[in-house]
């Protein structure tokens, strides 16, 4: 890839990793960013030169190298819809605990209930360190946002 287009000639899949490579200080080039996520530099240029996509399997790769939820790039690879999203291990107790938390305070607001669901909140966790589910990370960009970085230049 000779010179970055306009960020709305790519595809939404496209469009997310090279954000994502913009954003970071220095910005990363396609073969850093390639070597970053353990993939050939040839298939990284076929999904930002076409609208390739990668199996559902190294999008949670790639996901996972870049600190993101899966969901967000599955959704973006066209693999699934924010109606029904697909979760990794990791999303999926995220999800799970905050519908039952949102369940919760919404139930009862006494003190006896309030107990209970301190006991189903600590039964969740426990169950997620049980089954050696790590908590969601995020991977911190180098540098802010490009939004945020001419906001500053004003």
């Amino acid at each position: 890839m000779s010179q970055w287009r306009d960020l709305d000639a790519y595809s939404p899949f496209a469009r997310v990793l090279v954000t994502y490579m913009w954003d970071q200080y220095p910005s990363l080039s396609p073969t850093a960013f390639a070597s970053l996520v353990g993939i050939r530099r040839q298939r990284l240029s076929t999904w930002l030169t076409t609208d390739a996509v990668p199996p559902p399997h190294m999008v949670m790769q790639v996901a996972r190298h870049m600190g993101m939820p899966a969901r967000e790039l599955l959704i973006a690879a066209g693999h699934a819809t924010s109606d029904d999203p697909l979760f990794d291990q990791t999303d999926a107790w995220e999800f799970v605990t905050s519908v039952v938390r949102r369940y919760l305070e919404q139930a009862s607001a006494d003190e006896d209930a309030q107990a209970e669901h301190q006991v189903i909140m600590d039964a969740l966790r426990a169950a997620r360190s049980a089954a050696r589910i790590p908590p969601t990370t995020v991977a911190p960009s180098r540098r802010p946002p490009r939004a945020a970085r001419a906001s500053e230049a004003d």
